[in-house]
């Protein structure tokens, strides 16, 4: 591939190798040694400009599938932004929802109500309290689920390069 000054004599012929080399590699193991080395291996093939970049972009794309796959995080960064608004969606109807309770409690608060009245009354208004901490809980125990997963795919698209 290189001759006796170390400079590569043929470029294309050396892609069709380093592509094959990927290939072969990506095939091995699901190991992250041997995914990232099929990566490098294909980045080195596109970086020869070969003739068929195409299919080697398309086996690059392929491998990242895999490795977001893998990560258990198919398809989040592509909709990433369908996600936030999903999450947005979710805090202003629950928001509303609360709103609604809130002003349902509001509306029977009267002081000249016997005393067990106004027990019930805090109860309620506990019982909503403790909703809410439970819902934001489980809200946030999911949004920091999408984040782990996010960071995953992050830090395999900055080994993959050509995953963007």
């Amino acid at each position: 591939m290189c001759d006796h000054n170390k400079t590569e004599k043929n470029p294309l012929m050396s892609a069709r190798i380093f592509h094959k080399l990927g290939k072969i590699y990506r095939q091995r193991s699901s190991k992250k040694l041997c995914l990232v080395k099929s990566s490098t291996l294909y980045n080195a093939a596109l970086a020869r400009k070969p003739v068929n970049a195409f299919e080697i972009k398309r086996d690059l794309n392929e491998l990242c599938s895999h490795v977001t796959e893998l990560a258990g995080a198919t398809n989040l960064c592509d909709n990433s932004l369908q996600i936030a608004d999903v999450l947005q969606s979710i805090i202003q109807t629950y928001r509303k929802t609360i709103k609604k309770q809130v002003e349902d409690i509001s509306q029977i608060n009267d002081e000249s109500q016997p005393k067990s009245f106004q027990d019930k009354l805090v109860v309620n208004v506990e019982r909503l309290q403790k909703e809410i901490h439970q819902f934001f809980f489980r809200f946030y125990e999911t949004y920091h689920e999408i984040l782990r997963k996010a960071k995953i795919i992050r830090m395999f698209w900055s080994i993959f390069d050509g995953c963007q």
